[in-house]
């Protein structure tokens, strides 16, 4: 559905999925795992930081781990901001 398959899609029209399998889960521990880290890490570094700052990082760190984990694991299926 949004999760990336870099072998078998067509790159350059999938590639809004390098952006959407940032917010889909491998399942509910996977997501409540990441709300945990969410809740522990993010609301300091939003205070400290400003929630714009933390929003972008958050957004291109996971595109780019998605992006690099695409490019050295092309075989395998990506979900997630984890990388």
């Amino acid at each position: 559905m949004g999760a990336m398959y870099f072998q078998k899609s067509d790159r350059l029209h999938h590639a809004y999925r390098l952006f959407t399998c940032l917010w889909l889960h491998a399942g509910v521990i996977d997501l409540l795992l990441n709300m945990l880290n969410i809740l522990y890490y993010y609301i300091y570094l939003e205070k400290k930081f400003g929630y714009i700052r933390i929003a972008i990082l958050h957004t291109m760190s996971g595109m780019g781990s998605n992006l690099f984990s695409a490019l050295c694991i092309p075989t395998s299926v990506s979900v997630g901001a984890s990388g």
